[in-house]
């Protein structure tokens, strides 16, 4: 055991696994940050999970070793931050109305308090000293001076805890109104004699139920869809807007959406919400992004900037500071809300040109700073600028980092003020590495580490009502009012044929004499394991076996479905006579862990999942890891990653949920599982001859892991009456005789997952030409077909029993149940919050509109058809683009100057940077580069 010293910064937490062990959590290595008001931030760069109470059993330590190396890499990959001396949870302004006498934790702001979960312990103990306050987000400064005065330039990013998670699995709103990638971002300047300015701007993304709908993972562009009704959106909506204006007073939303196209549906729902809210407190702005920046001029986003400053929107809002005295002289009224898709890249851009007009309007307010105008010919001015276009630039990557696992698209034109082709090539690459993630689901992991951290589960991110546990039980026990029953039988059949071709009768391991309605079969080692020949193999062996297996079953079946992997071949027959109730949407998978391309040992698994009427049915056919070191930990690891790692998404649907093998109604799975007996070989040879399998059962691993909840715990198997399958020499019916003498052992197994399903035979087949022998299983199978008309009337009826005069809880209730149930397909067609003829008679207004800017509402939403000052809206026109292709730059924003600072896409997000002129930067620059937990 190691008696080397470990430095501790700070104590996260002491996190309980389910299972019984529990670890402290400690931060072991930090890098300052950022400093605000004389006090220091860090950002963690290393944390360690320590045992105390230690797992029972290896098997245990190593599943949660997996599961804390992936919360280890999130705490010390994703930005965290904390702070001895400061809130950083808390805005300027909120800290202000404070009691700064109580500790950190106390005051904590527990939207942004990411580890309060695992806290609680230390919290139930009020050990204060102990208790440490930590962020996911970004924070970073730079000393800096202007016109001959010092001071410090500080960015903090505060990501919300509430419907957290990365891009693929967190989108829209919750049922309460949590947005996802809600981060609360603050631009701090504080003096030497500590006076402070505080600006603060939100992103989050459209408060409405949506998702990005694609027929298969491997499509390259998925369009958004809503997946509620306007109904249940307007909850949510409101339930949202309440909750900011609470918290931040006035709210200027502004919709970075496309207004045409598949965002078009998105943003017209969007308007169509505000407007039906009706708040004075909440204006609405639309800026179409893309529409303003078509042709790669990024620089028009400073039209959206004039536009505002024509109105006087940033001296409305205003911003908090407090002189050295430490009295409140401005407080901030209101923030801008941006959001485009999912907002990143485009969300970047804007927030940086808003945040850049606000803090030019700040710098001539702060007590202690009064800045006048700043000069393109200062050098501090043109530091200071290179200084605020790298930190934003970083913050916008981490922020992209945290949610997608990639820095922002377009970083290079937020650090430097102008495209580059360094920026480009990036920009490819991240695209390229974030649909890699999508398509192999990476984020799964990240994902789990996050809830994990935060003790949620998927389930309960989305609030799903408890009611709702009453109204399924109730659907479950009323099924057969709305659902007719058939039976079916499904023959499932596995063989390790060692790199033999097909030469034997196959008739009777297919089950072929039973007339089964489904043959699923799964062929496992294909290509010769030999050392001499293993980089020489037809890819496609299966070819031989699958032509033999279609003459053998004819006309009187018909091919469902044939996926083939290196040593690994699946295919699903059909009976012809029951093809009429095969459905349209039939799904495959694959998961390896093997290297060499497939060849060498490790997890490889394809999975099948076809709707038989309105039953759906998955088939696995896989092959475990080898080996009997360790072999039972890693066969569960396995397990695991085809379990997590096989997602069948909906088609048809606007849901953007995806199933694993145990959420079908019915499971096979099939293979070479690998998994040994225990036992001395000459024993269990003998026990063999002797028929006597009973020993060999008792000390047979799968068995034994299933029966103590480890892998397939969620599976049956039927008896094991018939010999090991495994190792015999082949062509003979004589085992192994080879110095190895390994034990006997059932390494062919097939298993069931089903409700509704019943072992009709379970057994092997005497097929001699490989070494092991072919298993196979014939089920009796329930499926049904639902009548729809009756099941939304039985719900109707179960809804009103349960929900009675809750009716907002029955309209949310309702989306989660059509979610479930795959039935989302809503698109309803906004009510336009104006008039058609209202909106022509503003455009005839101007005929030059900068593309994209569409309007600025401020107060309730119109109920008149046409415009007027007295329905308490305003709208305005973007300012005349100059010819020529020149543009006038706001004062104090000298885009694209600092011209050090070009930094190109991919880079790491913690590489480390010294701008240029004096300007002294603590927080790290660079853009993201690729995800260490892919």
């Amino acid at each position: 055991r190691s008696t080397t010293p470990i430095e501790i910064y700070g104590v996260l937490g002491m996190f309980s696994h389910p299972r019984g062990s529990n670890y402290l959590v400690l931060i072991v290595d930090v890098l300052k940050a950022a400093d605000v008001a004389r006090k220091e931030i860090f950002r963690i760069k290393k944390c360690l999970f320590v045992s105390y109470i230690k797992p029972t059993t290896e098997e245990q330590a190593t599943a949660q070793r997996q599961e804390f190396i992936a919360m280890e890499r999130l705490m010390d990959n994703c930005g965290f931050y904390f702070s001895r001396d400061y809130d950083i949870t808390h805005t300027c302004q909120r800290q202000s109305t404070l009691d700064k006498s109580l500790p950190i934790w106390k005051r904590a702001d527990p939207r942004f308090w990411w580890n309060k979960n695992i806290s609680q312990k230390l919290i139930e103990l009020e050990l204060d000293d102990w208790i440490t306050v930590a962020m996911m987000g970004y924070a970073g400064s730079a000393s800096c001076y202007l016109e001959n005065k010092e001071f410090t330039y500080t960015l903090i990013s505060r990501r919300s805890i509430d419907h957290a998670g990365t891009v693929n699995n967190s989108r829209g709103t919750d049922d309460m109104g949590n947005c996802a990638n809600f981060v609360e971002t603050e631009q701090i300047v504080t003096t030497e004699e500590g006076s402070i300015g505080s600006y603060v701007i939100l992103r989050a993304s459209a408060p409405l139920f949506w998702t990005l709908y694609a027929e298969s993972k491997m499509e390259m562009m998925p369009k958004p869809k809503l997946s509620a009704p306007p109904e249940v959106q307007a909850v949510a909506f409101k339930r949202h807007f309440e909750s900011i204006v609470k918290l931040y007073n006035e709210v200027v939303a502004i919709s970075l959406l496309n207004v045409e196209g598949s965002e078009g549906t998105l943003a017209k729902m969007y308007k169509q919400m505000w407007t039906t809210l009706g708040s004075a407190k909440v204006a609405y702005v639309t800026f179409d992004f893309h529409a303003a920046t078509a042709g790669g001029h990024l620089e028009n986003v400073m039209s959206l900037r004039k536009n505002l400053e024509a109105k006087k929107e940033f001296e409305r809002l205003g911003f908090f500071a407090q002189d050295s005295g430490e009295t409140v002289v401005h407080d901030q009224a209101g923030i801008f809300r941006v959001s485009c898709l999912d907002c990143l890249s485009r969300t970047n851009i804007v927030e940086t040109v808003l945040g850049r007009a606000a803090l030019d309007y700040m710098l001539t307010k702060v007590p202690g700073v009064s800045v006048k105008r700043m000069s393109s010919l200062d050098p501090d001015a043109v530091a200071f600028d290179t200084c605020f276009k790298a930190i934003w630039g970083a913050n916008g990557d981490m922020i992209s980092y945290q949610y997608t696992g990639v820095g922002a698209l377009r970083s290079d034109f937020t650090k430097s003020g102008q495209r580059s082709m360094t920026g480009k090539v990036g920009d490819a690459m991240k695209q390229a590495t974030r649909f890699a993630r999508h398509v192999l689901d990476t984020d799964s992991v990240r994902q789990q580490a996050i809830d994990n951290l935060l003790g949620v589960s998927r389930s309960s991110t989305r609030r799903r009502d408890p009611r709702l546990e009453i109204v399924d039980k109730s659907m479950r026990e009323r099924e057969p009012e709305y659902a007719e029953y058939k039976d079916i039988l499904v023959s499932c059949c596995t063989y390790h044929v060692g790199g033999q071709k097909p030469a034997e009768a196959l008739d009777s391991w297919l089950g072929i004499q039973e007339k089964p309605d489904l043959i699923f079969v799964t062929l496992q080692g294909l290509v010769s394991m030999s050392a001499g020949s293993i980089f020489s193999q037809d890819p496609t062996a299966h070819r031989a076996w699958e032509e033999h297996m279609d003459n053998i079953l004819g006309s009187k079946y018909k091919k469902v479905v044939s996926r083939a992997m290196v040593n690994l071949f699946v295919v699903l027959y059909i009976k012809s006579s029951l093809e009429p109730a095969l459905g349209r949407d039939i799904r495959d998978r694959n998961v390896s862990r093997a290297g060499l391309g497939g060849l060498a040992g490790g997890l490889k698994s394809i999975a099948v999942r076809v709707m038989i009427s309105d039953s759906p049915v998955c088939f696995v056919g896989c092959i475990l890891s080898h080996g009997r070191d360790q072999g039972v930990e890693r066969r569960a690891a396995d397990y695991k990653d085809m379990v997590s790692g096989i997602n069948f998404e909906i088609s048809g649907t606007a849901s953007a949920r995806s199933d694993s093998i145990l959420d079908q109604e019915h499971c096979f799975l099939a293979g070479d599982l690998n998994y040994r007996v225990n036992m001395d070989n000459s024993e269990a040879r003998t026990c063999v001859m002797r028929s006597n399998l009973k020993p060999l059962i008792e000390r047979e691993e799968l068995r034994k892991d299933m029966q103590r909840g480890g892998a397939f715990a969620e599976f049956q198997e039927g008896p094991l009456e018939f010999p090991p399958t495994y190792q015999y020499e082949p062509g003979t019916n004589e085992y192994e005789r080879s110095s190895k003498r390994r034990c006997p052992s059932w390494t062919d197994r097939c298993l069931w997952r089903s409700p509704n399903a019943k072992l009709l035979r379970y057994g092997r087949v005497e097929l001699r030409a490989s070494d092991h022998r072919p298993v196979s299983a014939l089920y009796q199978v329930t499926v049904k077909t639902i009548d729809r008309q009756r099941q939304n009337k039985v719900r109707e009826e179960v809804m009103v029993e349960v929900f009675g005069e809750d009716k907002e809880g029955a309209l949310l209730a309702g989306r989660v149940l059509h979610e479930e149930a795959n039935l989302l397909d809503w698109d309803a067609e906004p009510v336009a919050p104006i008039s058609d003829e209202a909106v022509e008679q503003m455009a005839a207004q101007d005929q030059n509109n900068v593309p994209g800017l569409d309007l600025l509402d401020f107060g309730a939403g119109p109920t008149a058809s046409s415009a007027s000052a007295d329905a308490g809206f305003d709208f305005f026109s973007a300012p005349v683009m100059p010819a020529g292709g020149a543009y006038s730059m706001a004062p104090g924003m000298s885009m694209g100057m600092g011209g050090g600072m070009a930094m190109g896409g991919g880079m790491d997000p913690m590489m480390s940077y010294n701008p240029m002129m004096g300007s002294t930067m603590q927080q790290p620059m660079g853009a993201g580069g690729m995800d260490p937990m892919m």
